[in-house]
């Protein structure tokens, strides 16, 4: 969700304040509607987005309203965020331009509300490409100009696709000035106005929630969800996902890549602190075996978390090739005949993560990902040129696919008999040589 602009402050010259006699609400969808009424009724703190010091241009009003009010919805997210996860607050977030929907069900808000969410979200992120001296000292601002508000404005007026400033160094240095200080303003009114409707949240049901968005990083059970949904090609009690489906998936995918994230931090720091003690050399090319061992198992489980381990692949390689380099390099004194073997090994092992580079490859062996009885739905599910890959280059499952062709063909049967037509399932048939007639 981006940089988490939420720090504690008082909102001095508030012309309201939230009452310490309301009924907060303690569920979290119940806040979120709660938010959305707020917005749409334009009320208390969505009326303090203006920092009357800074003069804005009349041209540029509507959008510095519209960006400042979305950048209060981006600061309550991300409070919430802090308080009860990413999944959960990713999961509101993706349900709120819903619930704005309901508010205006003829105005189209749906798509309004979450293209204004995606910028601050851009905007977030962009922050995080400063350097890392300037968002310390963004941290700890000495003047308006070094705020992350400022940095915010500059992207919001640069590359927000509202914005009427075409190149960067159009943006004006009094607007950028001006839209930082209504971000600052309005974050700290946010913060004044919310901190107790916040805190009041302690109970998440996502059975309440209207939809959700597919993560565009997936992890492996959210994966086999959409594969799932809505697809013809199970059957139909397995077509249905729910809201809690998601939610559920999302959080077992979430600590699969803690651990295995966590996994490559200790491997990494014992490989950083290996010392050679007592008969050095078989000591340390022990340790450093087992050590690839591990990252191998890592680098497969990871392989099997879909676009989630995307962040990961390139750290379990480095471990990887750092332990391996580091194999070699004591073999070289002990043993220097070993050293071709070892290399051979890595060649093996990096043809193999090659040729096995479909989702469904390393899914298949985790039964709690794709149930046995759903290998073949799933392999379905795949490309065309994914499901060519898995076939030529996977010898492991040759044998399988030998006696699963008719399996896929009744799949394929049972989908067309209740009259549903499934653009490319004859060029996936093909590729195991097997037909089905009309």
């Amino acid at each position: 969700m981006g940089w988490k602009f939420w720090q504690k402050s008082n909102a001095s010259g508030s012309t309201s304040q939230p009452s310490s006699s309301i009924d907060w609400p303690t569920e979290a969808y119940a806040s979120l509607r709660l938010l959305a009424a707020l917005y749409a009724r334009d009320t208390y703190p969505f009326t303090e987005w203006q920092a009357p010091e800074f003069p804005i241009e009349e041209d540029l009003e509507p959008l510095f309203r519209r960006t400042v009010k979305a950048h209060q919805l981006h600061v309550w997210f991300c409070a919430y965020l802090l308080k009860r996860g990413e999944v959960e607050a990713k999961m509101l977030r993706d349900a709120f331009p819903h619930v704005m929907d309901e508010f205006f069900p003829d105005l189209d808000m749906r798509d309004r509300i979450h293209n204004l969410l995606e910028t601050q979200a851009y905007a977030a992120d962009y922050f995080m490409t400063l350097s890392d001296e300037e968002r310390d000292a963004a941290m700890k601002p000495t003047t308006l100009e070094s705020t992350p508000q400022w940095h915010l404005a500059f992207y919001l007026l640069a590359f927000n696709p509202d914005s009427p400033f075409v190149e960067p160094d159009e943006v004006p240095d009094g607007q950028q000035r001006a839209l930082a200080a209504c971000l600052e303003k309005a974050s700290a009114e946010t913060q004044y106005a919310f901190t107790a409707m916040l805190q009041a949240i302690n109970r998440f049901d996502p059975a309440k929630l209207p939809a959700w968005e597919w993560s565009p990083t997936m992890g492996a059970r959210e994966r086999h969800l959409r594969r799932r949904h809505r697809n013809p090609l199970f059957p139909a009690a397995r077509r249905v996902v729910t809201v809690s489906d998601v939610y559920s998936a999302r959080i077992l995918d979430t600590k699969d890549h803690k651990e295995a994230s966590e996994a490559l931090q200790s491997i990494g720091q014992e490989l950083a602190n290996v010392q050679p003690t007592g008969n050095w050399a078989v000591t340390l090319i022990e340790t450093l075996i087992e050590k690839k061992t591990q990252l191998e198992a890592l680098q497969y489980r990871i392989a099997g978390m879909d676009r989630r381990g995307e962040d990961l692949k390139p750290k379990a390689e480095f471990l990887r090739g750092h332990a391996a380099g580091y194999i070699k390099d004591v073999l070289k004194h002990l043993d220097p005949a070993q050293v071709p073997q070892i290399e051979e090994a890595e060649a093996r092992h990096a043809r193999f993560l090659v040729q096995n580079t479909g989702d469904w490859s390393w899914q298949i062996y985790r039964a709690d990902v794709i149930p046995d009885d759903e290998a073949m739905h799933a392999l379905l599910c795949e490309s065309v040129e994914s499901i060519t890959r898995i076939v030529k280059g996977g010898e492991q499952f040759d044998e399988f696919f030998s006696q699963a062709r008719p399996e896929l063909i009744d799949i394929v049967r049972n989908a067309r008999a209740a009259g549903h037509e499934i653009p490319g399932l004859e060029d996936k048939l093909a590729i195991f040589g097997v037909g089905v007639k009309r």
